[in-house]
């Protein structure tokens, strides 16, 4: 029997985990920027994955750069290392411009990357006796336990109370707010605080850009109180802002930044990266990984970073901002992001529609097929590969525009 989307659908409900609900395509291939379902039809990606696929989908560099590896090595446990491994950490740091005797801890995801930075603070909280974690609102740091923890959204957070003890929230991008944090107390110890974690652009919340004077006076305030200042940029790093790392823009410099996402363009791998002090808080024994730094994974990391250096791209990051921006000036509709890590105004609090309609595949009528994100009632995102074809992607943006129009009418 042909299987079709309804039939692996059907059996996906049957044997996996209820925690995505059903998915919206069944793919069989994704090249560059276009995806194609196991019924033959095919999407213009401007989605990668949520800013995972870098280079877009089996890019052939980077397929062929896997498979190199795994015919030497797939796979060896931490009481060894190999030359990937080492490479990528020189490179992680060099790209990041961290300073002498910095250090990097490779992990396999985000949720890890941030497991590990808040381990990190946790026990810099208990050795200094600064017991208090400060978080903002609109936060998104993982689903594990700890990062979870750290995570703003209620519904998220209470099917598993208590999480960690001694986190706060405090409202992202109010001074004022950031200012009281740091002077009230809880206790008569100076400097309470052991750490702050913040999203330079918070992506999960609707792809909301801090300012730089908040996130240069958090490194101030920070530095003044002997806190750690951890920057996520599992969603924003590696060349999707249109420079390395979205700090990189702020002219700050954190103690510590958790690394994932679009790292190894598709390829399951994180990183966080630490100046001497953090690098230093964790010792031997304390923390450590299975997986974490597989040679695979590694590799592919190279090849990435390589292409992105090798064919410019965090220019082109920056022009498919501008490309986005320009495509909607004069049109009375909002965009807001930087680089190719955007968002996209809809009114009537339609996105969900919208996402929906522009994904449905070309027919008689309209031929539509596009793969957005509606993160939440009132925004689309979009994060294309790095390396999209702007013709392509004005091609998509054309395609959900139809679709706002049909959507954002009332009688719709």
């Amino acid at each position: 029997m042909i299987k079709n989307s309804k039939n692996y659908k059907d059996e996906y409900t049957n044997y996996y985990f209820k925690v995505f609900g059903e998915p919206q395509l069944v793919l069989k291939s994704l090249r560059e920027s276009i995806a194609v379902d196991v019924d033959n039809n095919e999407y213009i990606d401007l989605l990668g994955a949520i800013a995972v696929n870098t280079l877009g989908g089996a890019h052939d560099e980077l397929a062929d750069e896997i498979a190199k590896q795994a015919k030497n090595v797939m796979h060896t446990s931490n009481f060894f290392t190999t030359t990937s491994q080492i490479e990528l950490a020189k490179k992680l740091l060099f790209i990041a411009d961290f300073p002498t005797n910095s250090r990097v801890f490779l992990t396999n995801s985000g949720t890890e990357s941030v497991e590990c930075a808040l381990k990190i603070i946790k026990k810099y909280a208990n050795t200094s006796k600064k017991p208090r974690i400060l978080a903002l609102t609109n936060s998104f740091h993982g689903r594990t336990l700890g990062a979870l923890s750290l995570t703003y959204k209620e519904k998220y957070r209470t099917p598993f109370a208590p999480l960690i003890p001694d986190v706060e929230f405090i409202e992202a991008g109010n001074l004022q707010s950031l200012e009281d944090a740091f002077t009230t107390r809880r206790c008569e110890e100076d400097g309470e605080i052991a750490g702050l974690f913040v999203e330079i652009i918070q992506g999960e919340a609707g792809v909301i850009n801090l300012s730089k004077d908040y996130i240069q006076r958090a490194r101030e305030l920070t530095i003044q109180n002997n806190a750690l200042l951890v920057v996520d940029e599992v969603q924003t790093g590696v060349g999707r802002t249109g420079s390395w790392f979205a700090f990189q823009d702020t002219g700050i410099q954190p103690d510590v930044i958790t690394v994932a996402k679009g790292l190894a363009g598709g390829f399951p791998i994180g990183a966080v990266i630490a100046n001497p002090q953090a690098a230093e808080i964790l010792l031997p024994g304390e923390h450590g990984t299975t997986f974490g730094g597989n040679p695979l994974a590694a590799s592919a990391a190279l090849k990435v970073i390589e292409v992105i250096e090798r064919d410019n791209l965090l220019e082109n990051a920056r022009k498919i901002y501008t490309c986005v921006v320009h495509h909607y000036e004069g049109t009375g509709r909002r965009t807001r992001g930087k680089g190719a890590l955007m968002a996209i105004e809809v009114k009537n609090e339609r996105s969900l529609d919208v996402a929906k309609l522009v994904l449905q595949p070309k027919s008689a009528e309209k031929e539509r097929g596009v793969i957005v994100n509606p993160v939440n009632n009132s925004w689309i995102r979009i994060a294309p590969a790095l390396n999209i074809e702007l013709d392509l992607l004005e091609k998509g943006l054309i395609k959900l525009d139809e679709a706002f129009k049909e959507c954002e009418d009332e009688q719709y």
